[in-house]
């Protein structure tokens, strides 16, 4: 009946994940990224807590079969974190949906000078090459740009793994050699 329990574990995990999302950022007004690392650690940590709690009153040791369910359960959850993070990613970042919001907002409509004026390529590229330089997730030599070695990188790499081992798609970023040697000319 306890081995019932362990799947549950996975799907609380997810619950709590959203609801401290949405604490973090509506109430303690954390940044959107960091408020997606924050409810993925609390969820990791509901799993540890609750796995070892379940663990301990049924048994005192921890065995092969425990460390398995818990790999299965925080596997599971990473997946379905993955897709909540990509169902809310899709509402903040794709032009698409937010050039619907918006004009769902705007009762007179939007003409076409000031959407391209708003969505325009360029402008948004350099806005985001800006913030990444800022928060040192990338760096430019000369006229071309290196990301760094950072936690951020590390989740894309994670990503794109997720996207090959759940969708098999091809993986469009890796670790690349030539990281280390830019990091050795800082």
């Amino acid at each position: 009946m306890i081995a019932l329990i362990y799947p549950l574990f996975s799907v609380i995990a997810l619950i709590l994940n959203i609801i401290f999302q949405i604490i973090s950022v509506r109430f303690l007004r954390v940044h959107y990224f960091k408020s997606i690392v924050f409810g993925f650690g609390i969820g990791i940590i509901f799993i540890l807590v609750a796995s070892f709690m379940v663990q301990f009153k049924t048994h005192f040791s921890i065995s092969i079969y425990f460390i398995s369910i818990l790999f299965i359960d925080i596997m599971t959850y990473s997946f379905l974190s993955y897709c909540y993070f990509a169902f809310i990613n899709t509402s903040v970042t794709a032009i698409r949906i937010r050039l619907l919001s918006e004009l769902n907002s705007q009762q007179e409509g939007m003409t076409i000078d000031s959407i391209i004026q708003r969505y325009n390529s360029k402008i948004i590229i350099q806005k985001r090459l800006e913030r990444l330089k800022n928060n040192h997730q990338i760096h430019q030599i000369g006229s071309k740009y290196f990301s760094n070695p950072s936690f951020v990188s590390t989740m894309a790499l994670i990503i794109e793994f997720m996207k090959f081992a759940v969708l098999g798609k091809k993986m469009r970023i890796s670790r690349r050699k030539d990281i280390q040697k830019i990091d050795s000319l800082d």
